[in-house]
């Protein structure tokens, strides 16, 4: 589990390996994305920012979709991995 950045690209992009290969997770649309815990069913949770990176938004990759799982404090930004742990 890891982050990676192309040549000349702004976007973080969150990925897994495994025997299979390597997962590109995606992103929610903005630069910051940051995978924090993967579990033994191959699901992953983390954080990531929309557009605007502004709030970072706990989310939770399973079978090949990344869904938003919103945020618990809007105000505090860096609350996210706290929130997002919660939900591991």
């Amino acid at each position: 589990m890891g982050l990676s950045t192309l040549p000349g690209d702004q976007l973080q992009r969150a990925f897994f390996g495994d025997q299979r290969g390597i997962t590109d997770l995606g992103n929610l649309g903005g630069s910051e994305v940051e995978p924090l815990w993967l579990n033994e069913k191959g699901e992953v949770v983390g954080k990531a920012t929309y557009a605007g990176d502004e709030i970072a938004h706990a989310f939770l990759w399973k079978q090949g979709v990344l869904k938003d799982l919103g945020t618990v404090y809007p105000a505090i930004p860096d609350a996210a991995p706290a929130a997002v742990l919660a939900w591991a």
